[in-house]
């Protein structure tokens, strides 16, 4: 995989039918032979292949050496090279892993933009007795003080001497990260990836920044945490922010305490909006469409304590008490046992799982980034208790909600993806505690929402039981590809079931119960437009159609329909 574009293997199973080789030369090293081979895709073959050379040792037929880059170029091209060595007279291991990257369209006088990387294996043993435990949480991290060490303390560990084209390049690329100030972009960089930008010793948090849905309209607001420049372990801030069209102030303000990167402890009050019936899912996601189309809230005044904590490898946890006055903001009364509730009081004990076997941490661009292993499922549980009496909280009940997800390659036909998802109230409570669907169909927005029913309106349907499975396939360019013209074909599968005990108990608000299956399929067309993007890629446009049928289709042909566009980029 490289850039997100999966090449096939040239020595997988399979390849000979794939790719043609030519042997253009025999090397000898003492006893043994060094074939040396080229292979490149065979022509007309609808595939992403590679070009290159395979040095293939006689001693066990081991590959020694290749040299290898994507057989079609793209607006960033690429070439590897992995060499190894027989070891103790039995192994061939990594001892050299190269690559280049070359940016199409930065060429001037002869030059063009290149960045290589070298990595280097050595004081290999092996026969060690180690435990997962001996190993860090992250796969790939950076000392804090590595960018300040001396140029003497590098030699120590750089195989080969920098030459002089080197030393001009780092001189060059010094000189003009202190003059653009290349640091500064660098950290607004990293904050991005966890939605905050570093100003001195705050942060601006993004997700209390940029707000916009159906109710509130624009918020105007933002929100500030301190940063590791004031204090190390404690941060703490807070948000504001005034709804255009809703007239109304949020705010709230939190202190966090992170001793190490397995633990965190955070407390705070927050007068804010929750989407109704989206109390477990995280919509602070800012590139998240879901977050911009919604339009019933509930108004929550809460206090909360939160633990997050990394028990085991692959498993995240978090355990959240919460004690919350909730007011609708649409017209609606919960009756139950003759009394009516307008506005309501709950105390809940939460805690999350979150088990992904195979996933790596590692540092990026100083924030910490999750690699998803795509060969293994990825789990996920929460339980919430309601507990009645404990600071005036309304309601007893257990909920429970649980998820599987997957997304993986299969060669030769694409990238699958599914996920399925079912939950359970256990006692009747107000409809904002309750499952209000997965629909993303807005006519204002159409624009695909991944894991959500795209025929289905907003708050259609609403459940204390739900059944959801989402499914899809990738073909890529399989099925069809020119020189010119290389659309991603998808097929997309959904299924949801619901059940509502007493529905009686929810007045003035419209919804429908889902006790039969509802289907819908659909067929999307990716990069069906290509414009090229700073010479560093292409952003892709295309179109999906999704069709609902079965129980819950409507009575009017055309109405089943929903047309939606979708964005991509690619260096291809």
């Amino acid at each position: 995989e490289l850039y997100d574009v999966r090449y096939l293997n040239p020595i997988s199973n399979g390849s000979l039918k794939k790719y043609k080789f030519q042997l253009k030369d025999t090397l000898y090293q003492a006893k043994d032979s060094v074939f040396v081979i080229a292979f490149e895709p065979f022509p007309n073959k609808n595939f992403q292949g590679l070009k290159g050379t395979l040095y293939v040792n006689s001693n066990r037929y081991a590959v020694q050496n290749v040299i290898a880059s994507p057989a079609e170029k793209g607006k960033i091209n690429i070439s590897i090279q992995q060499q190894y060595v027989f070891l103790n007279n039995e192994y061939w291991f990594p001892e050299q892993l190269n690559y280049e990257l070359i940016f199409e369209g930065t060429e001037k006088d002869g030059d063009e933009l290149v960045v290589e990387g070298k990595s280097y294996i050595d004081r290999v043993e092996f026969g060690l007795e180690v435990e997962r435990t001996d190993f860090p949480l992250r796969s790939i991290y950076m000392a804090e003080n590595a960018g300040k060490k001396e140029l003497s303390f590098w030699k120590n560990y750089r195989p080969n001497s920098l030459d002089s084209v080197d030393l001009k390049t780092y001189h060059i690329v010094d000189s003009l990260g202190q003059k653009y100030h290349f640091d500064r972009y660098l950290n607004v960089l990293s904050g991005i990836f966890n939605y905050r930008i570093p100003i001195g010793f705050v942060d601006l948090d993004l997700s209390k920044t940029f707000i916009y849905n159906n109710y509130e309209g624009f918020r105007l607001g933002t929100g500030f945490y301190t940063n590791e420049k004031l204090f190390k372990k404690i941060s703490f801030g807070g948000f504001f922010g005034y709804g255009l069209k809703d007239k109304e102030w949020k705010y709230g303000g939190e202190i966090i305490y992170k001793p190490t990167n397995r633990f965190s402890i955070s407390g705070g009050y927050e007068n804010d909006l929750v989407e109704t019936g989206k109390n477990n899912e995280n919509l602070e996601n800012i590139f998240n469409p879901r977050r911009y189309i919604a339009s019933r809230f509930d108004n929550t005044k809460h206090y909360f304590i939160e633990l997050n904590f990394l028990p085991f490898r692959y498993v995240s946890t978090n355990i959240t008490f919460d004690r919350s006055k909730t007011i609708p903001k649409y017209n609606y009364e919960f009756l139950k046992n003759e009394t009516v509730y307008t506005s309501y009081y709950n105390s809940t004990v939460n805690l999350g799982i979150r088990y992904a076997y195979g996933e790596k941490m590692v540092d990026v661009l100083g924030g910490i980034t999750k690699w998803e292993n795509q060969k293994y499922p990825v789990l996920s549980f929460s339980y919430t208790r309601g507990i009645k009496g404990f600071f005036e909280s309304d309601f007893d009940y257990n909920k429970f909600e649980v998820g599987i997800e997957q997304t993986f390659h299969s060669r030769g036909l694409g990238i699958s993806h599914y996920k399925l998802e079912g939950g359970l109230v256990d006692n009747p409570v107000p409809y904002g505690l309750l499952f209000t669907g997965k629909g993303s169909f807005d006519d204002d927005f159409p624009v695909i929402i991944k894991d959500h029913f795209q025929t289905m309106f907003l708050y259609e349907f609403l459940s204390n039981q739900k059944l959801n499975l989402f499914l899809s396939h990738d073909f890529g360019t399989l099925l069809f590809k020119t020189e010119k013209f290389q659309p991603k074909i998808i097929l997309h599968q959904n299924i949801g079931w619901g059940n509502l005990s007493h529905p009686e108990n929810h007045k003035f608000v419209n919804f429908k119960t889902m006790e039969e299956i509802y289907m819908e399929s659909g067929l999307q067309f990716d990069n069906l437009l290509k414009i090229n993007y700073l010479d560093i890629g292409y952003l892709g446009f295309g179109v999906a159609g999704f069709y609902r049928y079965g129980f819950y289709s409507l009575p009017e042909f055309e109405d089943n329909f929903s047309l939606k566009a979708t964005i991509g980029f690619t260096i291809k």
